[in-house]
């Protein structure tokens, strides 16, 4: 490619030294052999991987420029004509013609924000279009951007208050029972119940995992999960789980249960929650909008199953 038909945006040095985040000469082969393999196989583990990779990249992003010179990033239309985000993970993947403008040197998490946002009419992104041409679903780069959030919402947390290896662990439980496990539960509804019914503590204990800040500071293990789904009635499916004796703290959960309307595609969050009384539970709920509901005192563990399933049902008008 001749890169003096072409104004880089931004640029930086030609030379091997060149700063990786001001220069068009990007090299991301981890995340090119990740796209191959998850374009070949498209299971759970090569996606994780591939995300992983992406979230450690900078790639090049072709733009114009508007008012003020400000760059834009220019949309590819299919043959449907729906538009697609472009993405290079290389500047040998950027083909000669069209001549665009500019290139933009951006990190994936911007790239992910452009892509997820809702104001901005496209249907995802596409890594490599003329070779690979991997597309990502905007709805997968939303539960991206969210993952980027609760992780910021964590580093602010964690840098205002020095958290000693025992509360980082507190402050973990507290969001993934309060809002990364009812939040992904809503989103994706049917193929979550799904998923966590056939995978059980292994899919829990993974997404787990994935929710954490820093990984290598994952204290759990599968074994320390419980989860038992259970189908109550034709359109009722419960699943019911149990978090580790360990790092339980007030808020966080001993349990929760999982409720599921087959025929409606609804269901309900609800907590089993301590209290400063080792002894009493609190019973309550995490709405699909993510506020929190208080239901009273928890029933003895015997009772809990039917006390959900009578809230269930009357949400449902009794059904």
């Amino acid at each position: 490619m001749d890169e003096k038909k072409m104004a880089f945006l931004p640029f930086g040095g030609e030379d091997e030294n060149a700063d990786p985040q001001t220069t068009v000469k990007v090299k991301n082969p981890e995340l090119e052999a990740a796209i191959k393999v998850y374009a070949k196989e498209r299971s759970v583990d090569n996606l994780n991987d591939l995300l992983r990779a992406m979230q450690r990249s900078r790639v090049l992003v072709p733009a114009t420029f508007g008012k003020e010179a400000r760059p834009i990033p220019i949309f590819l239309k299919d043959k449907n004509q729906e538009s697609y985000l472009p993405v290079y993970t290389s500047i040998e993947q950027v083909p000669e013609k069209p001549v665009v403008p500019a290139l933009l040197n951006m990190d994936y998490e911007s790239v992910n924000k452009v892509g997820a946002d809702e104001k901005v009419n496209i249907i995802g992104i596409a890594l490599n279009p003329f070779t690979d041409n991997l597309i990502i679903k905007k709805e997968l780069l939303k539960k991206i951007a969210d993952h980027h959030e609760n992780r910021k919402k964590m580093e602010t947390e964690t840098r205002t208050i020095k958290l000693t290896e025992v509360q980082y662990h507190q402050v973990s439980r507290k969001q993934f029972e309060f809002n990364n496990l009812p939040k992904r539960f809503y989103q994706e509804g049917q193929s979550f119940v799904d998923a966590i019914s056939e995978e059980k503590e292994t899919f829990l204990d993974e997404f787990y995992e994935s929710c954490y800040q820093d990984q290598r500071m994952y204290p759990y293990l599968p074994e320390e999960f419980s989860v038992m789904p259970m189908g109550i009635e034709e359109d009722l499916m419960v699943v019911s789980v149990d978090f580790p004796a360990r790092y339980e703290n007030v808020p966080c959960c001993q349990r929760v249960y999982l409720t599921w309307n087959a025929k409606e595609q609804k269901g309900h969050y609800y907590t089993i929650e301590y209290t400063e009384n080792k002894e009493v539970f609190n019973l309550g709920e995490i709405t699909s909008e993510g506020k929190h509901i208080e239901h009273g005192v928890a029933p003895v563990e015997g009772a809990q199953l039917q006390a959900i399933i009578d809230l269930h049902k009357e949400s449902f008008g009794g059904n």
